[in-house]
């Protein structure tokens, strides 16, 4: 592992590994490749090693093809637990970097959900927020707590007739000035 796992999803590369995993959940490099036509082989084989090495994917199959073994992958169920040990370490740069990246990639996404057969708001069920919460810091763990148990009964949820994938991002910020 590197000295900061952090920056393994700093890279653009591994973004768009990621995005098209969260999209199809599993895949060989062929299939990601068919997804990622801008990204030579090699370059996307480098970057999944660099992924496997950092623990963001898993090798869920291996078969042996044509005198290869064909792998794939997916995201690990919770990859960034060693991820988030290093983020006190990290500078502001880089903090702002992978916020970035994170903003980017919503940014994608909504564009790409509005290049789609015109949304509708409500019958699409698009919509970002804010919401300022007075929470002292007892509270405020109680309230992530509380988040993530109710994300967790609805994450496990798998494909079935009538669904879709709807991502769900959040931001925590204290406000500037204040503990």
């Amino acid at each position: 592992m590197s000295s900061n796992p952090m920056s393994t999803l700093l890279n653009p590369v591994r973004l768009q590994i990621l995005k098209t995993l969260l999209v199809i959940e599993k895949a060989t490099p062929k299939e990601m490749g068919d997804q990622l036509k801008d990204v030579p082989t090699t370059t996307l084989y480098r970057h999944l090693n660099t992924m496997i090495e950092e623990g963001v994917l898993e090798i869920v199959s291996e078969k042996q093809k044509r005198g290869t073994m064909e792998r794939t992958y997916r995201i690990r169920k919770n990859p960034l637990p060693s991820l988030r040990l290093h983020a006190d370490e990290m500078s502001a740069s880089e903090l702002l970097e992978l916020f970035y990246s994170f903003s980017i990639s919503q940014m994608m996404d909504f564009s790409q959900m509005l290049g789609k057969e015109n949304p509708k708001v409500e019958s699409d069920h698009i919509g970002f927020s804010t919401y300022l919460l007075h929470l002292n810091d007892e509270e405020l763990k109680n309230f992530k707590s509380d988040l993530g148990n109710i994300l967790k009964v609805y994450g496990v949820k798998t494909e079935h007739e009538g669904s879709r994938i709807h991502k769900f991002s959040l931001t925590f910020l204290p406000e500037q000035g204040s503990k």
